[in-house]
């Protein structure tokens, strides 16, 4: 499961998350800090109710700080710039900048 946006405004990053510990969860989620990591579906039922324990702020600062858009642009600029270095070669990396490079530009 995806992290779930709390409020249903779609912007699922600047609200607390609720997820399983699988794909992006792992790295959208700090268990506590901005949502919940659960580990089966009855967990997941009980810490539904813990939802409003979670700050808010917290959870808007750790968005604005990992996710923004300058934050992602920056990454994925560092990340280019690296593979024209050809200081990467992980396969998954480069395969993945490409796929990325490609959507950004309509290009798929």
């Amino acid at each position: 499961m995806s992290p779930l946006d709390r409020n249903g405004g779609g912007d699922g990053m600047r609200n607390t998350g609720i997820g399983f510990p699988h794909g992006s969860v792992r790295k959208v989620v700090q268990d506590n800090v901005n949502g919940f990591v659960c580990a089966d579906t009855d967990e997941m039922v009980r810490r539904v109710s813990d939802i409003d324990t979670i700050d808010r702020r917290t959870v808007r600062r750790i968005s604005e700080t990992r996710f923004s858009s300058e934050k992602i642009s920056q990454d994925y600029l560092a990340l280019y710039e690296k593979l024209r270095a050809g200081e990467i070669n992980d396969n998954r990396k480069i395969n993945y900048a490409r796929f990325a490079f490609q959507f950004t530009r309509g290009s798929l």
